[in-house]
């Protein structure tokens, strides 16, 4: 898969069948077979990300990349709609590094959607149980991807009608989401505060969700929490192209520079340090931790 992917700097993406520049397999059949191979691979498999890092950058230019960016989109809303929790969820599909941003936005408030629906599902503790467990706050447990989606006014509503049943969680969110203006210096001091303190409870979902209110949001801190406290870098760089709206936005570009490399690059994942470059538009610089790979690989089989 590696000797595969490494041909990415010569493929023709604009047409399935046509052959490499450098006479290899033509792009769509690279694209088609990696994506086959990895449907079912764990989410840390590097043939997984070597697939994304293939496709992300062909969907920029349409073709056969784009084709299976919707593709695995689909995968991931089948998958969220089942979820009784957004954290982790998107992770198999590798959805964040290359769904088309409006795409990744709808699977967002999707998944939102279902963690609402299981959040709703689950049943009433009765007084005097013999073990009791701890009720989520529907609003709560979906305030991360509708955050990150851009519908806080959807949030507002939902936190709302959470805090007229009595749920405290939800009570405290939604007087949260009253009380400021988050566009002022007083709201977005209002919504560190606050995720810092959320921090500090170890409720790292909606610690992240609360530093992106914040206008404009606090998308470093947000990812920071997601890469380090979540250890998700997939959550990490969605919340960035989300921030941003378009593909090479800023926000992206410093969450991959300054947090998600360093992190690939110490840990020695060779294939996710590709992907990063890769999206820096450092493809000589993606090319050689793609050679890395194949020799790390090399040496595992030995």
């Amino acid at each position: 898969v590696a000797a595969a992917a490494r041909a990415f700097v010569g493929l023709d993406d604009d047409d399935d069948d046509a052959k490499s520049k450098n006479g290899g397999p033509s792009a769509g059949r690279v694209l088609r077979r990696l994506y086959e191979a990895t449907a079912s691979s764990s989410p840390r498999c590097a043939a997984g990300a070597i697939a994304a890092l293939l496709a992300g950058r062909a969907d920029h230019g349409g073709g056969v990349g784009k084709t299976l960016g919707l593709e695995a989109v689909e995968a991931a809303k089948a998958r969220a709609a089942e979820a009784v929790s957004f954290l982790g969820t998107h992770r198999v599909d590798r959805a964040a590094w290359w769904a088309p941003i409006e795409e990744l936005r709808q699977l967002f408030v999707e998944s939102a959607a279902a963690v609402v629906r299981a959040a709703k599902r689950q049943p009433k503790i009765t007084a005097g149980a013999a073990t009791p467990v701890k009720k989520v706050s529907a609003s709560v447990a979906a305030a991360l991807p509708y955050v990150a989606a851009g519908r806080v006014a959807t949030l507002h509503s939902l936190a709302k009608a959470d805090a007229s049943t009595g749920d405290p969680a939800a009570s405290k969110l939604a007087r949260l989401l009253s009380s400021f203006d988050f566009g002022t210096d007083r709201g977005r001091n209002a919504a560190r505060k606050n995720a810092y303190s959320l921090l500090s409870k170890r409720d790292f979902g909606t610690a992240a969700a609360v530093f992106l209110l914040a206008k404009p949001p606090l998308v470093d801190d947000a990812a920071l929490v997601a890469l380090d406290k979540l250890e998700d870098p997939d959550l990490a760089f969605a919340i960035a192209r989300l921030a941003d709206g378009t593909d090479g936005g800023p926000r992206a570009r410093r969450v991959l520079k300054k947090a998600l490399l360093p992190k690939f690059q110490r840990n020695d994942d060779h294939a996710m340090a590709a992907l990063a470059l890769l999206w820096l538009d450092r493809p000589t610089a993606a090319a050689k931790a793609l050679d890395a790979l194949g020799a790390a690989s090399v040496v595992a089989r030995d």
